[in-house]
């Protein structure tokens, strides 16, 4: 049995229990906004389609409060903003390695 593709006309939450912003849709996948940072999901399954984010599941339903509630402390958002962060800006630098050092005249086009 196929199951139910996650409703983009009702609230949006994480595992964590954090709402989310549609940002947009498609029958496969969904894009959402949270304090800044935009997430993709897969809307069959509602998980996370970032790398090292699979654990992160996509809802309509808020989770039970004693599970959310668990994962909801300092340390465990900090260390999830921080990851988000590092795999978003991954994500935007084509995971490509930055080369730091200053340009010189032969990396000048002409």
């Amino acid at each position: 049995m196929k199951k139910l593709q996650i409703d983009v006309t009702k609230s949006l939450y994480d595992s964590d229990g954090y709402r989310h912003t549609l940002v947009t849709a498609t029958p496969v996948q969904i894009v959402t906004l949270l304090e800044g940072f935009y997430w993709l999901w897969d809307r069959v399954t509602g998980v996370c389609l970032l790398e090292g984010m699979a654990h992160a599941r996509l809802t309509n339903h808020i989770p039970p409060g004693e599970d959310a509630q668990a994962r909801r402390n300092p340390v465990a958002e900090t260390r999830a903003f921080l990851t988000a962060q590092s795999v978003i800006r991954n994500a935007a630098s084509g995971g490509r390695d930055i080369d730091d050092t200053p340009a010189g005249p032969q990396d000048v086009a002409h």
